[in-house]
């Protein structure tokens, strides 16, 4: 079972209150899962299991745009190394500290690096 992705899970674990939030959302997922095995319909929105999950994660902070991920999936998971100064990976002409850098930082630092290795080990 699985409730969150890790880069947009709430867990605070410096929050005293943290399991309680965490059986609560316990709580409301069980209710929806419920609810699926009678309708057989997730009608709430959702990222899939293990590596699909993060594709959809990183398409979805890329602005849904495919392309965009095709063109930046190997600088995100680290297979491609990309120097600030040279042209952005998005071919938009773009230094990429210019472009997408920032981007791309930010998810690498949701997801986290280990993560990135563990759940895109052929990207």
């Amino acid at each position: 079972m699985c409730l969150w992705l890790p880069p947009c899970s709430p867990w605070d674990s410096a929050d005293p209150l943290a399991l309680r939030h965490f059986l609560d959302q316990l709580a409301i997922f069980f209710d929806k899962q419920l609810t699926y095995d009678l309708t057989g319909d997730w009608a709430w929105p959702a990222y899939a299991h293990e590596v699909e999950g993060y594709v959809e994660f990183v398409k979805e902070q890329l602005g849904n745009d495919m392309a965009l991920v095709e063109a930046l999936l190997r600088v995100i998971t680290l297979k491609t190394s990309v120097g600030p100064n040279e042209q952005c990976p998005c071919a938009s002409g773009t230094k990429f500290k210019k472009c997408h850098l920032p981007i791309v930082e930010k998810i690498q630092s949701r997801i986290g690096i280990a993560r990135i290795k563990a759940a895109f080990p052929r990207s």
